[in-house]
């Protein structure tokens, strides 16, 4: 079974992941590391004991009944692995010892390979399919409000980004970055406003933003290039030079869109978390947390797999049920687009979407959801 890696379980087509793999290993010029001991050591990276066992662990996945149903009853598409690349991209750099540049530059060229994604340009809500670009560049010319780039799965998807991107705050300019590996000096990056937050960030350890491609502007370029697509070449030209432009390429495994209202749909940060509510009051945060603080143990939600996630919450309730009375608390999983992990037990996990469409809401409860799952409040105002 595949594990709640990063706090979500990964749908992987294999083939995909294996050839970024291999490509970003090419592009090293690493020789003194052979390529199946640098797969080995990103399979242990991951949490498995070698390339083998991760790709036995992904297709015996594919074959469990709950997964099959899942997927005749759902659409989706199978990830590439990119955000397994993004969270452990400091380790894996360093095993490589090549720079942040270098690693971002490969990773996200290797995207465009994978991604059934299309180019959208969004103007204050109107929303530009990659056939239309040419429309788009006129009333970008005579609109002064934000303008979003963005590799999206649909319009909707294209809207979502937007909304997101416009509740960020302004953008500020980068002139360099530190790497915080092995591989210690300073990069000169000329990063612009169309660089999103998180390409900033010092450490993996501190996430800045919404997981999604640290310079979403080079893949669009390449995705241009592949295409043979002019119109995007222009924009992304006249973009550069233009403080309303903004880009945006999400990674899906990490944002999902949550429903704030019959017409506003957003990106939030993080994919799940735990909800109890006793008369002592309310605890909304991680399910390790609140497993040390009620049970005493510590856990690895690393190692996890969905049912994983489930039997512990059960614990968690067994105990609950045991301090206050049966009928005395309640408990449950908020989950922000894992369908798979809502099909586990659809009484005890709740969708975030749910979840924030309750009537008349308490304000401070409200406070709380929105902060844990990073969304700002003035999507509410």
């Amino acid at each position: 079974m595949l594990l709640m890696t990063r706090q979500y379980f990964p749908f992987i087509n294999f083939n995909d992941f294996k050839k970024i793999i291999v490509n970003l290993h090419k592009h090293s010029c690493r020789s003194d590391i052979p390529l199946s001991k640098f797969k080995n050591e990103v399979a242990l990276l991951i949490g498995y004991e070698n390339f083998s066992h991760l790709k036995n662990s992904i297709e015996q996945t594919k074959k469990d009944r709950l997964f099959i149903d899942y997927g005749n009853k759902y659409e989706f598409s199978y990830s590439c692995g990119m955000y397994l690349l993004d969270a452990l991209s400091a380790p894996i750099r360093n095993l490589l010892q090549i720079p942040f540049d270098l690693y971002t530059d490969v990773v996200e060229q290797q995207y465009i390979r994978f991604t059934n994604k299309k180019p959208y340009l969004v103007i204050d809500g109107k929303v530009y399919n990659c056939d239309h670009l040419s429309k788009g560049i006129e009333d970008s010319k005579k609109s002064k409000t934000l303008a979003l780039l963005c590799l999206a799965k649909n319009e909707s998807d294209a809207i979502a980004s937007f909304w997101t991107t416009k509740l960020e705050d302004k953008f500020n300019h980068i002139t360099s970055f530190y790497d915080d590996s092995e591989v210690n000096d300073v990069r000169p990056l000329t990063l612009s406003h169309l660089t999103p937050p998180c390409a900033s960030m010092l450490s993996i350890d501190k996430p800045v933003g919404l997981r999604q491609l640290k310079r979403p502007e080079v893949a669009l370029c390449n995705w241009a290039d592949t295409n043979k697509n002019e119109e995007l070449r222009k924009l992304l030209q006249l973009a550069s030079d233009d403080i309303n432009f903004r880009c945006r390429i999400y990674l899906d495994e990490y944002t999902h869109d949550v429903k704030l209202s019959p017409d506003l749909f957003i990106k939030a940060d993080r994919v799940y978390t735990i909800e109890v509510s006793t008369q002592d009051g309310i605890y909304i945060g991680p399910l390790d947390q609140l497993y040390l603080d009620l049970i005493g143990t510590r856990i690895n939600l690393e190692t996890f797999s969905p049912q994983d996630v489930i039997d512990h919450v059960y614990a968690i309730q067994k105990h609950l049920a045991s301090t206050y009375g049966e009928k005395q608390h309640s408990i449950f999983i908020l989950s922000n687009g894992i369908k798979y992990l809502e099909c586990l037990d659809e009484n005890l996990v709740m969708s975030l979407s749910e979840a924030l469409a309750q009537p008349n809401p308490v304000p401070s409860h409200l406070h709380a959801l929105l902060k844990v799952f990073c969304i700002s409040e003035s999507v509410i105002k």
